[in-house]
């Protein structure tokens, strides 16, 4: 009942028989041109197949382009929703022109002509230079994105330029409207008082508005008068704050805040 195994040597002679006849045959071929009698054929090596284009098909939709290409902003980048949001409103303003056109144009089937057209539209338009701008920012950031995804195979944005803007300068408040912005609210009344820390820490820190009404409890360190804030493209940062907002803030947080809240609980400062 147990399972005989071939002895070695006939293994070893089996195998070298092998070799043998396949070497006879590789001789044959060569010189010849044709098999051995008594063998059989060779498989034939088959031509090797161009690979087909590895462009993705042009067929999907705008929408679907722009929401692949603004989670990829989101993934790789870490953009605030506002700019997503922002590079969404400007692709789908652009796709809708493109179907007003005679004949209708997709997002993914744009020239650089109609870019240019479009660039235009928005000047002829009383669209600010700034805002044409922005717009062919994102077009340019949409269309190299494009490009890398294999969803196109051409740049159509990539020799256009940014027109000229005039130099902006910023408008500046003066001291006195300064002082009279932070007495505006009424420090006896719980609203009030949180405005006044809003505005005196916003004024110290040089807080963004949505940084500031997003801020949270633990990101707060009352004893070093440091918030640590995270900005755009999620990086993170450490802001000081001077004296008089920090008097202001711990008034709001021990006072105000607890009645404004009413018992509820909540890690939002504001």
């Amino acid at each position: 009942g147990q399972h005989k195994t071939m002895p070695k040597t006939r293994r070893q002679s089996v195998t070298g028989a092998t070799r043998i006849n396949l070497q006879y045959t590789l001789a044959c071929q060569k010189l010849w041109g044709s098999q051995p009698y008594g063998t059989s054929p060779m498989p034939e090596k088959t031509p090797a197949q161009p690979q087909a284009s590895s462009l993705q098909p042009s067929s999907l939709q705008p929408s679907s382009l722009i929401d692949s290409f603004t989670d990829a902003l989101w993934l790789q980048d870490g953009l605030s929703a506002n700019t997503l949001a922002a590079y969404r409103r400007d692709l789908r303003l652009f796709a809708q022109w493109l179907q007003s056109q005679s004949p209708p144009t997709a997002l993914h089937s744009a020239s650089e002509t109609q870019i240019q057209q479009y660039q235009a539209h928005l000047f002829t338009s009383a669209h600010k230079a700034s805002t044409a701008n922005r717009r062919l920012s994102a077009l340019k950031r949409f269309y190299a994105w494009a490009v890398r995804e294999r969803h196109i195979s051409q740049d159509p944005s990539l020799r256009l330029q940014a027109a000229k803007t005039p130099l902006r300068v910023p408008k500046l408040l003066s001291e006195a409207q300064i002082e009279s912005l932070l007495a505006a609210p009424n420090c006896n009344t719980p609203l009030g008082l949180r405005d006044r820390a809003m505005l005196e820490l916003m004024y110290a820190s040089g807080l963004r508005v949505s940084e500031l009404v997003a801020l949270t409890l633990l990101q707060i360190s009352p004893l070093e008068q440091v918030l640590r804030i995270t900005g755009k493209g999620n990086k993170e940062r450490l802001v000081p704050f001077g004296a008089v907002a920090s008097d202001y803030l711990q008034r709001y947080l021990a006072t105000a805040r607890p009645a404004l809240l009413g018992g509820r609980q909540t890690e939002a400062v504001f």
